[in-house]
Parts: structure tokens; sequence; C-alpha cells
């Protein structure tokens, strides 16, 4: 969660907020179907809900952190 927000504030800080949206937006919207499947189709009942906030997340850090490396490789090399 910390590398969501960290590489989210740094592309708002940037002035690219479309990169954070467009992940916030799509991977909340995964949370349910995520969630519906580990509560009902696992053992894990309503503790699969929780799983899948924080699965995610996890995902949403880690796209986000590549996208953010991708950008600033890419920013820098045309600076050159």
């Amino acid at each position: 969660m910390c590398l969501e927000i960290g590489t989210a504030g740094a592309f708002n800080g940037l002035g690219k907020t479309i990169p954070p949206s467009i992940v916030g937006v799509s991977m909340n919207f995964m949370r349910i179907p995520i969630a519906i499947v580990l509560a009902n189709h696992t053992s894990l009942g309503l503790s699969g809900v929780w799983w899948s906030i924080s699965v995610t997340g996890i995902i949403k850090g880690i796209i986000l952190s590549i996208w953010f490396k991708l950008y600033l490789n890419k920013r820098f090399s045309s600076e050159l």
C-alpha cells in the first residue's frame, strides 16, 4: 500500500494524474469479482474479501512502480 500511494503521489507531483487514475479505478473494479470468487468458492469465506483488497493493493503498487520507472526512463532518455 505504501508503494502504491508513494508512486501515485510521484505521478501526481509530475503532473501525470492519468496513470494512477487508470490503475486505481481498474483494480478497485477488479476487487469485486475477486472478492466474490474468494469468499464463495474457497474456504476463506469473509476473509476472502480482505484478501482481495490486499492482493489488488499489491498489484496496484507493482503496476504503478513499473509504469513510473518506464516513464522516467523514457523521459530522461528523450532529454539526452
